[in-house]
């Protein structure tokens, strides 16, 4: 799924009692493509697909190429959509 390490992201998703609140989330993210934000990404990723939330997540980023350079797999994700702006717009 990524590359980040599978106990993290499971412990990750263990914090949280009821996923059913994201269950057809529609998720806004500014900051998605830095170290917090993937972290943010790839666990909500992880209860999607544990608990079949059927969620969407739109990352704001101000350069697609390097957020699907770097982390192809997020990118490619179906449930996973980029937006080209900059916050400060």
């Amino acid at each position: 799924m990524n590359s980040l390490p599978k106990a993290d992201l499971e412990n990750i998703v263990a914090l949280i009692d009821d996923w059913s609140q994201f269950k057809n989330a529609r998720i806004f993210m500014t900051g998605g493509t830095g170290l917090f934000g993937i972290w943010m990404v790839s666990a909500l990723l992880k209860a999607n697909l544990d608990f079949n939330l059927d969620l969407e997540i739109t990352i704001l980023t101000r350069n697609r190429e390097v957020f699907i350079s770097q982390h192809s797999t997020l990118a490619s994700d179906r449930n996973v959509q980029t937006l080209i702006g900059d916050v400060a717009n």
